[in-house]
Order: structure tokens, then sequence, then C-alpha cells
């Protein structure tokens, strides 16, 4: 049986575990579309953490890679570039959005780790529906 969070988004939202405790990234269910970042212990009580600073109107993508949290997402733009993000959690706060490459998309992205590397896979921005890999440094 499935039990109501406290949360709502007009996307799906994103989540991994990262340092023993639950993260989820999402958007918000209002017109801004703001990024929101939540943490729990039992993946039923969530307990806000600082926002992203940032809106989108995909959905993220959340990984735990070499023990940081990293974000990935769509600008809430016309250019529809990939941006990530990290969180630092001794300030709980969010580092500035840092573009991946130049690249944009047209959906929210999926983040891999091959061989301790971290890659993005998203869909083409430009109406070919090419899926695209991306490593990022």
């Amino acid at each position: 049986m499935s039990s109501l969070i406290g949360q709502q988004s007009s996307v799906t939202p994103a989540v991994c575990s990262h340092n023993g405790l639950l993260h989820m990234v999402f958007l918000a269910n209002n017109n801004a579309h703001e990024l929101l970042h939540v943490q729990s212990r039992d993946g039923i009580n969530w307990e806000r953490r600082n926002n992203l600073t940032q809106q989108t109107n995909f959905a993220p993508a959340l990984i735990d890679h070499n023990g940081k949290l990293v974000v990935v997402f769509v600008a809430n733009d016309s250019s529809n570039r990939l941006l990530t993000s990290t969180w630092d959690e001794q300030i709980d706060s969010w580092t500035s959005n840092r573009l991946l490459g130049g690249e944009s998309s047209n959906d929210g992205p999926v983040l891999g780790i091959e061989r301790n590397a971290l890659f993005v896979y998203f869909r083409a921005n430009n109406g070919t529906g090419d899926l695209l890999a991306l490593r990022v440094a």
C-alpha cells in the first residue's frame, strides 16, 4: 500500500541514497517550478532542505557520485541547456549551476556510473529524438 509523503510535484521526482539518508529533488507544484530538496531516514517522512535556487520544466536526475550528491537538470529557459549542481551537506547549500558541455535537451536527463565515471544520458534538443551520452569530468 502506498503512503502520502507530504510533497507534490508536476513530474516524477529523483531519489537516491546518500550518506545513509534518502534524498529527493523534485519540481515544486507551482508556476515557478522551483527545484526542491528533501531528505528522509525511512522513505516515508521527509524533511525540507535548502532549495536549489533553480527552476525547470522537466524531471531532474539525482545520484551519489564519489561521496557527493549530484543533480542534473534542464534549464528553465529557451536554451534547455543541461546544468549540474552538487550539494554541500555541511552548510546545506547547492553549488552554483554549471553547464554540461553546452549540451541541451528537451526532456529530463538520466544519470549512470560506469567504472567510477559519471554519465548523463539525454534526448537531443533538435527534434530528432536521438539519445545522447555525455561523460561528466
